[in-house]
């Protein structure tokens, strides 16, 4: 099994989007895991927060496991 590791919004939304610009990939990200309502409801049960700027290890997982690896 992989181990994941935690990590800056930005970083993380780049990884998804790699060819926007910073400011889209953190927008478009955003909306991803508010329109992703599932995600949205299983990240704020382990304390997911929309103003947070580093996601842990689980919560990378978790997204992971509701969007796929970048």
């Amino acid at each position: 099994m992989k181990r994941t590791r935690g990590m800056k919004l930005g970083r993380l939304a780049m990884r998804y989007y790699p060819d926007s610009s910073y400011r889209t990939a953190l927008r478009r990200f955003r909306e991803e895991i508010l329109l992703t309502r599932d995600l949205h409801k299983a990240l704020q049960s382990i304390g997911y927060s929309e103003h947070q700027r580093y996601f842990s290890p689980r919560q990378v997982q978790m997204i992971e496991q509701y969007l796929g690896e970048p």
